[in-house]
């Protein structure tokens, strides 16, 4: 799918022109194209969950995702996209969500019905946004996102979903390997032991019915054997507790420079996180938790390193320009197994190496003991 947001346009095209406007001020756009799954209704085929309101049933759409369907602008009131007609467009659906976004936080949301990509002739919609409202709306999800918004509509179900249909939830999870597809992390009511196992001596989620699991990713033993954590009653509250209660993990020390500020001397960090697992590349990082301030502050981006398929690249990439003393951030990071089965974990922490002299890379790795958490 080409997605291309105009400036202007001096000539007619073929294909679609969506006009994203209203009184509402925001600097980024998300588009959720969405392909009818089921008629609406309350049957399975028109049933998924979010994390606040649970399990829903209303009027379903499969979401048909690009990169590009997420767009940062200068602040504004209204912007054009233009969709050209193409075979991967004509195939988006009926159904297209805007979600505007002003500083990272939605601000405002439209949609458009019987939305379409013509072939041999130009169609405009006008998408006029609603203000956002927590109470009536619902954005949650990654790896893409889903969206869900309930009002009255004439002639359409007051309940409109834009999921994946393999995964309802959009816990990540997909339909065949997660015990419940329609308990969303962190909603209320979940199960979370049929998420998270560790009877059979290992601690990972995946799938545990009568006492077997089907692990997915693998994660550190505190998830699953600390009492703190295994009080806990949301899968992202024990993901949390096992990040946070992890005393063993890699250590990436910054250095700051005295001289301008205590100023970060670097924002891009390379390590090997798989020491202890020689010849394992970092394939395909995710960050699965974090703790709210790292991603606040730092707005840490991590991806397989061009030069080292070994090592990862971490980017800071938020505002924050350096660290303060005594802070520490975590994250429990995923790679891809090297063949097929389970994702493994490892744990980082971000602090301040005691140094306020740029030297080296600008930054120090800390390795102590195992860093890996794997099912096998």
């Amino acid at each position: 799918m080409v997605l291309v947001c105009l400036a202007a346009c001096g000539e007619s095209r073929y294909g679609a022109y969506l006009v994203v406007q209203g009184e509402i001020e925001f600097d980024e756009i998300e588009l959720y194209f969405g392909a009818p799954i089921d008629s609406s209704g309350t049957g399975s085929g028109n049933q998924f969950a979010t994390p606040t309101f649970g399990q829903q049933s209303g009027l379903v759409f499969d979401r048909k995702f690009d990169a590009s369907d997420r767009v940062t602008m200068m602040p504004t009131t209204q912007t054009t996209f233009y969709l050209p007609s193409d075979d991967k467009n004509q195939q988006l659906g009926m159904y297209v969500v805007a979600v505007a976004l002003s500083g990272g936080q939605p601000v405002g949301i439209a949609e458009f019905f019987d939305f379409k990509v013509p072939s041999d002739v130009v169609h405009e919609y006008h998408l006029d946004l609603t203000a956002w409202n927590p109470m009536m709306m619902e954005r949650w999800g990654e790896r893409p996102g889903c969206v869900a918004w309930q009002k009255q509509r004439d002639g359409h179900d007051p309940i409109v979903a834009v999921v994946r249909n393999d995964d309802r939830d959009c816990d990540a999870m997909a339909r065949d390997v997660d015990c419940s597809d329609l308990c969303s992390a962190g909603a209320a009511g979940c199960n979370v032991d049929q998420t998270l196992c560790d009877s059979t001596g290992f601690c990972a989620l995946g799938c545990n019915r009568s006492g077997a699991c089907t692990p997915a990713l693998c994660l550190p033993d505190a998830t699953c054997i600390d009492p703190n954590c295994k009080a806990l009653t949301s899968i992202d509250q024990r993901l949390a507790c096992g990040r946070e209660k992890t005393p063993i993990h890699l250590e990436l020390l910054l250095h700051r420079d005295a001289a301008i500020g205590k100023a970060l001397c670097t924002r891009t960090l390379m390590f090997r996180p798989t020491l202890d697992m020689p010849g394992r590349p970092c394939k395909d990082p995710i960050i699965e938790s974090i703790d709210p301030a790292f991603k606040t502050m730092f707005a840490p981006v991590i991806a397989q390193s061009q030069i080292d398929p070994l090592s990862c690249e971490l980017h800071l990439t938020g505002n924050v320009a350096t660290i303060a003393d005594l802070d520490e951030y975590h994250a429990l990071v995923s790679i891809a197994p090297a063949n097929l089965g389970p994702r493994i974990t490892f744990v980082f922490g971000l602090s301040w190496s005691g140094s306020d002299q740029c030297q080296f890379e600008g930054y120090d790795t800390n390795y102590v003991g195992s860093m890996m958490f794997d099912c096998l």
